[in-house]
């Protein structure tokens, strides 16, 4: 069993606050499709591109890249609106109007995003923060332009939407000359802990505790309720299955307007590198 959670986004410890933040957000159609059958990737992607930019400070410039807000697809560029330095709630509103229209590439939006910084001489502490799904159709490769956005010195975090992984390439990246770099599937700096527990009407089971975000852990089959530490606390009912990886998807924007707090339980087959050792057990 594996917990995603994607929620509020906040500064790592010990880091300094960005000179720039450029918000990249996947408008395209594959993000408008109902996902948890009251809201959709796109849903989560405009609040959460929205509380961040409300919660910047006022002295550090913004800027909004939206792709898939025009045609024709794969071919039309991305939207970009600002740098606005002192009015970051304007691009906030900017974000949750955002409607899709047509596909288009993650990585060429990526590979535009690495250019202007790097034309304009401010890639150095800035933080580039993309909300996505991974599931463009209209190819390019976003590992080759991952690379070249964190080769100008950027950040770069990854808010991963729907059922996609973020590539390995994006996870662990090597770049030359060791510059200094920040990839993370998630930009939360208090993961959120879960307790998996005997459903109310179920057989007795050990509880077992995880972190959400970190590696699937072995559980025993059948029924369970997952207890997750947000604020209220979230608990949902899943059934294990025997041989398969249970994921359970949850996106929680308590700050949008209006909160938004959602989730969906997938299956999938198991990873690989779920071993005996990381049974509760």
């Amino acid at each position: 069993m594996e917990v995603d959670i994607a929620r509020g986004l906040a500064a790592g410890p010990g880091t300094a606050a960005p000179a720039r933040v450029e918000v990249v957000l996947d408008v395209t159609p594959s993000m408008a499709a109902a996902a948890r059958g009251k809201s959709s990737n796109l849903d989560a992607a405009r609040a959460g591109a929205a509380q961040l930019l409300r919660a910047l400070p006022p002295d550090v410039p913004a800027t909004l890249v939206a792709f898939g807000v025009s045609g024709p697809a794969c071919q039309a560029p991305p939207l970009v609106l600002g740098p606005e330095s002192g009015r970051p709630a304007v691009l906030a509103l900017r974000a949750e109007e955002m409607s899709p229209v047509a596909e288009a590439s993650l990585a060429s939006t990526l590979d535009s995003v690495a250019i202007a910084l790097a034309e304009q001489e401010v890639a150095e502490r800035t933080r580039v923060v993309v909300f996505a799904d991974f599931a463009s159709q209209c190819g390019g490769d976003p590992c080759a332009a991952g690379a070249k956005l964190l080769a100008t010195g950027a950040t770069l975090d990854l808010v991963v939407l729907g059922e996609a992984q973020v590539p390995a390439c994006l996870r662990s990246p090597v770049l030359p000359g060791g510059l200094p770099a920040s990839v993370s599937h998630r930009t939360d700096a208090n993961p959120v802990s879960f307790r998996l527990m005997a459903a109310p009407a179920g057989p007795a089971r050990a509880p077992a505790d995880g972190v959400a975000g970190e590696r699937a852990m072995r559980v025993d089959p059948g029924p369970a309720m997952v207890e997750l530490a947000l604020t209220p606390p979230l608990e949902v009912p899943v059934v294990l299955s025997p041989g398969a990886l249970l994921r359970l998807r949850v996106i929680d924007f308590p700050e949008a307007s209006p909160p938004l707090r959602d989730w969906a339980v997938e299956t999938a087959p198991p990873p690989p590198d779920v071993s005996k050792e990381a049974s509760p057990q």
